[in-house]
């Protein structure tokens, strides 16, 4: 024996609408604050790669290197600089865009 289910009043259906809308601005929410503990893994990573490394450090100083930290967005396939992680080079704009 099957059972079948009351049509259900118009009314109800409008919180579903709301609750996706919750759910893609949650979605939102959280991949932003993903990305930005990855920004901040970048810095930090950079920072222990320079702390670990007196030779690095050294030559970070003379200028004869310089670090950058980036991020590949899987999404997009683009990469995007760390600007806190631009160390030893000249730092101009266009020093940047020729990375």
């Amino acid at each position: 024996m099957t059972t079948t289910r009351p049509e259900l009043p118009a009314e109800l259906y409008v919180g579903q609408h709301d609750d996706e809308k919750q759910r893609s601005s949650s979605e939102a929410d959280r991949l932003a604050i993903i990305d930005q503990v990855a920004s901040r893994n970048v810095v930090r990573t950079v920072a222990e790669v320079i702390a670990m490394s007196p030779a690095i450090g050294e030559l970070l100083a003379s200028t004869q290197i310089g670090i950058v930290g980036m991020m590949y967005d899987f999404g997009s396939g683009t990469v995007r600089v760390i600007e806190e992680t631009l160390l030893g080079l000249a730092g101009t704009s266009q020093d940047k865009n020729q990375l």
